[in-house]
């Protein structure tokens, strides 16, 4: 063989395998890309996607809780599902959100007791029998509002008047 043909044969070798890796590395990270990308819109309803980036301390002082947040969450959540209802409209259905309340880290990690479990399950079960009764959903609402109120006469009584406020008259 001749040194140019070698040198030509060399060139593109190593242009072959350095185009072959730089395959390998794109594919590699495009897939860990669109993993992390499915993991974000899998997670669209916990906790931390709740809470916002740039947040006014002056507004939220608890604003490093994740329960809080979810609170917050829940109140807005509300609104909606009141709204629709009110327009006799099928609500969103917020569950799996609402579900974090299991898991959310409170502002005094004494509030998570036997008490908040209860009163957290008693919460789901009523907001399980607003989305399955269609028939009932003024009285059902009503229903899931006094159980926050509840809970919050335990917990954080602040919020109570607000919260009443959802109730449908």
């Amino acid at each position: 063989m001749n040194k140019a043909f070698k040198n030509h044969l060399h060139t593109s070798l190593i242009f072959s395998a350095c185009l072959f890796l730089s395959s390998i590395f794109y594919n590699c990270s495009h897939q860990q890309n669109t993993s992390a990308e499915n993991d974000t819109q899998k997670d669209s309803t916990s906790v931390s996607s709740l809470k916002p980036q740039n947040v006014d301390k002056t507004l939220y002082p608890n604003d490093d809780s994740e329960l809080a947040w979810l609170m917050r969450q829940m109140y807005e959540d509300g609104e909606k599902i009141k709204s629709a209802v009110l327009n006799k409209q099928l609500p969103e259905d917020f569950r799996e959100k609402f579900k974090n309340i299991h898991t959310a880290t409170p502002t005094d990690a004494s509030v998570k007791g036997e008490v908040f479990d209860t009163s957290a399950k008693a919460f789901l079960a009523t907001l399980d029998k607003f989305y399955a009764e269609k028939e009932n959903q003024v009285e059902n609402f009503n229903l899931v509002v006094n159980a926050c109120v509840a809970c919050h006469q335990n917990y954080c009584p602040g919020p109570i008047k607000k919260i009443k406020k959802l109730a449908i008259n």
